[in-house]
């Protein structure tokens, strides 16, 4: 399937305050973005500019004429419920469905092409502790 959220624990990726006024809702997220986006390039992705939203930042990234949307946030101050002080991630990754898809019904929610393997490596080279991802459709 190429939909995934990815969420797990990390050091470090705290934006500049600057960079957190940028977005309508002070979350952090940007830096991880950008390291997101660089790791993709080098697997042959093209990435769009980084851009905030009300959930955190994102962009584009492209492959082989498949399009993809990622999410990307940092929550400060670990997760209260497993006394953890690291900082907790998450990544979001879709894939647009295109307009010849959906002419010839395919669901691009459902075919796996190998984009939510290149995420969950990027993730683990990030030295985290993984917390239990789920991949939602």
């Amino acid at each position: 399937m190429a939909h995934a959220h990815l969420a797990f624990e990390l050091d470090g990726f705290e934006d500049p305050d600057e960079t957190v006024a940028e977005n309508i809702n002070g979350i952090h997220g940007k830096a991880l973005a950008e390291y997101v986006a660089r790791e993709l390039s080098m697997l042959g992705y093209t990435v769009s500019d980084i851009w905030p939203e009300d959930h955190g930042w994102d962009f584009e990234a492209s492959k082989e004429n498949r399009v993809y949307l990622l999410a990307c946030c940092v929550t400060l101050n670990g997760n209260q419920q497993l006394n953890d002080s690291r900082n907790e991630a998450h990544i979001t990754w879709s894939r647009k469905r295109s307009f010849f898809d959906a002419l010839r019904g395919r669901n691009a929610l459902y075919s796996e092409d190998g984009s939510v393997a290149d995420l969950r490596n990027i993730a683990a080279k990030l030295d985290a502790k993984a917390l239990p991802h789920f991949d939602m459709g």
